[in-house]
């Protein structure tokens, strides 16, 4: 592609993602899903870009995105309601991850896939996107502590897909298996990714509570956020992690600076955070056409496991949330929690993995992930609508609603037989009354009675005598 052909798709894509967060705002379709079409368009579909053509740069970039989704993500996120929704975010991350690993597993094997490859699957697709469960929640004005858990959730997943198919890479190239390193490797990279986001952004708002040209310089805290993500990946531990520490860490700053100098002030201006919005909505943008344009449509199998995929975590979803939710809270937000299940960013990155690795015949991998990414996020799309609208109130509500009616139906059913056995039996009755009585009747007129005497004129008859 020449120059100007990449800056006038580049204007056109900007231009597009801009009508598609507008109409996310009004009818709440994720922006994401027009996003992903656009990029089907431009690949697959008119081949107007190569996914090889992308090169290198497009890994840099996804990591990128990630990164900055999560750290402008936790600039919203208050340290109270933090801790406050730590236990159900860490519940619901843990149980909905090893359900999904599990399914998707059985699901690939049903498709004639080895085990190897089966898991990679289920590990890569375990988690929940945050470049589309951050912004959607925030749209749907959902409860403080609900939304927090699917933004944590979102988060947690990552590291655990990470982590879980690095190991998955290893046990296959080793040929062992290392349950102590795997739990080490775990929460090695929790315990190193919060502290080094969490120490930098509390020496970084001090810099920025006493420098007024670091407060202005919007631009010196991404500088600062990517040198965070660089020193902890180096330490073989979580950057995108350490960014949403870091990002927590940079909300929370009046708070944390009332707590340390006794100084009500808020170094990270409103036009700060409205920056690093337009940042982030800059990133997404380009990551999920990205998405759309190496998507493969040459095959209709690996789509149709995508598809399968899909649906299956949708139908398990609903077991994880039951664990966690507290219905005295918000209880129109439970529907909402059992939607939100979109696959996204790090599952696409983590799909190449496998096959940079060396791996053989996970090239198999890059089209059920890339075609599940997009189902989800449809299902997503149409399930939330749904929920909005009134048309769909949860699992539960659904599953009284069927099998309510299929019993009431059969209750109809038996309630009707006996009524007709019962009129049945009533107009067999009746017609042997109506042939019965007249005979009576005559025996009756035929034969007649002797009237007794009352007592009261035996007793005179008996003075007349």
């Amino acid at each position: 592609m020449s120059v100007d052909a990449i800056f006038a798709a580049a204007g056109i894509i900007i231009i597009l993602g801009f009508l598609s967060d507008w109409i996310f705002s009004k009818t709440n379709i994720p922006d994401v899903l027009w996003l992903i079409l656009i990029g089907l368009l431009l690949g697959p579909i008119l081949q107007f870009v190569r996914p090889d053509s992308l090169g290198y740069a497009a890994s840099i970039f996804t990591a990128f995105a990630l990164l900055f989704i999560l750290f402008e993500g936790g600039l919203h996120i208050r340290i109270k309601d933090l801790m406050r929704s730590m236990y159900g975010a860490t519940t619901i991350t843990v149980v909905n991850f090893v359900l999904t690993v599990l399914v998707i597993t059985i699901i690939a094997k049903y498709f004639g896939w080895s085990l190897a490859n089966s898991l990679l699957l289920g590990t890569i697709l375990g988690g929940t996107s945050s470049a589309v469960v951050v912004p959607i929640v925030k749209r749907l004005h959902m409860g403080k502590d609900n939304s927090l858990v699917l933004i944590l959730e979102s988060a947690f997943t990552d590291v655990l897909c990470i982590v879980a198919t690095l190991t998955i890479i290893q046990i296959v190239k080793l040929q062992s298996i290392n349950l102590g390193g795997v739990l080490n490797s775990l929460f090695g990279s929790f315990a190193i990714a919060i502290f080094v986001g969490g120490v930098t952004g509390f020496l970084w708002i001090l810099l920025l509570e006493r420098f007024e040209l670091l407060s202005k310089s919007y631009i010196s805290t991404i500088g600062v956020l990517l040198i965070v993500f660089g020193l902890t990946e180096f330490a073989q531990s979580s950057g995108a992690i350490a960014g949403l520490t870091f990002g927590i860490v940079i909300g929370n700053s009046r708070k944390i600076l009332s707590l340390a100098e006794g100084e009500d002030v808020d170094p990270l201006s409103s036009s700060a955070r409205a920056f690093f919005s337009q940042i982030s909505f800059f990133v997404k943008t380009f990551f999920f056409v990205y998405i759309g344009i190496l998507t493969s449509l040459a095959q209709l199998q690996p789509i149709l496991i995508g598809l399968v995929i899909a649906v299956a975590v949708f139908l398990i979803r609903p077991i994880p949330v039951k664990l966690v939710f507290k219905p005295q809270e918000s209880p129109k937000d439970k529907p909402l929690m059992e939607v939100i299940v979109p696959k996204g960013l790090a599952a696409a990155v983590l799909a190449q993995v496998p096959m940079q690795e060396g791996i053989q015949f996970t090239e198999q991998l890059l089209t059920p992930v890339f075609s599940a990414i997009f189902f989800t996020i449809a299902i997503t799309t149409l399930m939330v609508f749904l929920v909005k609208n009134g048309k769909y109130k949860g699992a539960n509500e659904f599953l009284s609603k069927l099998f309510g009616k299929k019993a009431s139906a059969k209750t109809d059913k038996a309630l009707l037989k006996n009524f007709q056995k019962q009129a049945a039996k009533a107009n067999i009755s009746a017609a042997v009354k109506k042939t019965a009585v007249p005979a009576k009747n005559k025996k009756r007129k035929g034969k007649k009675r002797s009237k007794k005497p009352k007592p009261a004129k035996v007793a005179t008859f008996k003075r007349q005598l």
